[in-house]
């Protein structure tokens, strides 16, 4: 159930310090995250 509850809310991760996600869960965030912000941009300098 909390494993549902982080996917859809993994802003709570930052708050809630109880559970912290694997380096891998965190690095495939990281990557979706920096992916989302730098498509605008690289669509822009097109």
């Amino acid at each position: 159930m909390n494993s549902g509850a982080y996917f859809e809310s993994p802003v709570s991760e930052s708050s809630a310090p109880r559970g912290l996600p694997p380096p891998v869960e965190q690095a495939v965030i990281v990557a979706m995250i920096v992916i989302a912000v730098a498509k605008p941009f690289s669509r822009a300098s097109e």
